[in-house]
């Protein structure tokens, strides 16, 4: 009879820690919500105190494209320079999503009472530097139609090596995550199919 209760014994506390590891998750997921709403308001106070800046950078451009004599060019100027915000926002909205989902994994591996402080401060730099990268313009600056090309190429490069600082940065988080998920001594959790497209993301 005794032997007989060790089944049952085994059942219920596997329940327990399941429960207990769904409660956890549920918190980490409320904490996250919180601060994700947190950063929203700070990003929204700092897009409005640049807002005037920016605005102003705008109508110095547009100024200088009225004035030149070539209006065809004018035109393909002022086209590139219309598709740097969309670039910048498309990439740092992909960032922030990687972002996201490395969150989900962190916090069912922190289920696992596994370290998860290093893995944790790397997404809050990578947080960062994408908010703030977010927040950045690019206006191409006019001095002379002679040099037009040369000043676009500017405008490009500075994107270009912007974002490639919040890619990395991103990257760190993931690889951070990994090494956290890699301390777990019991079985290794198997990603759902929209963690293991993290590893595909950021390569």
């Amino acid at each position: 009879m005794i032997l007989a209760t060790f089944p049952i014994l085994t059942v219920v506390y596997a329940q327990d820690g399941i429960a207990s590891r769904s409660a956890k998750l549920d918190e980490v997921r409320a904490n996250r919500a919180v601060r994700a709403n947190e950063r929203k308001v700070v990003i929204d106070a700092k897009r409005l105190e640049l807002k005037t800046t920016q605005e102003a950078r705008r109508a110095s451009f547009q100024a200088k494209l009225a004035e030149m004599k070539d209006q065809q060019k004018a035109t393909i100027l002022e086209n590139l320079n219309n598709r740097y915000p969309n670039i910048n926002e498309r990439w740092t909205t992909h960032f922030s999503q990687v972002l996201d989902r490395l969150e989900e994994v962190l916090a069912k591996i922190a289920t696992h009472s596994a370290d998860t402080a290093a893995a944790s401060k790397a997404i809050t730099s990578a947080r960062i530097a994408v908010d703030n990268q977010s927040l950045q313009s690019y206006v191409i600056t006019i001095t002379d139609e002679s040099n037009l090309r040369s000043a676009a190429q500017v405008s490009n490069q500075q994107l270009r090596s912007d974002l490639g600082v919040a890619r990395e940065a991103v990257k760190s988080a993931r690889e951070a995550v990994q090494a956290a998920r890699a301390l777990i001594k019991q079985a290794p959790i198997q990603p759902s199919a929209s963690e293991s497209a993290v590893d595909d993301i950021i390569k």
